[in-house]
């Protein structure tokens, strides 16, 4: 999905900050709540290779309650 949501960006350097945001809230709104790694050096190596298990073990996901 982040990846798609990159496509629609203008600028392919700096979309970063607003693709997670845009995702955060969207979860949020079902039910879910998504907590980045406070490193990002990591999540930029694994997006650069597209490595979907990377990304994954990076980023926690957890049920909001309602």
């Amino acid at each position: 999905m982040i990846d798609k949501i990159n496509f629609f960006h203008p600028f392919r350097e700096g979309n970063g900050r607003s693709t997670r945001t845009f995702l955060q809230l969207f979860a949020l709104e079902h039910g879910q709540a998504i907590d980045y790694p406070l490193s990002n050096d990591a999540m930029i190596v694994a997006e650069n290779e597209a490595d979907v298990a990377q990304i994954a073990s990076l980023i926690k996901i957890e049920a909001v309650a309602e």
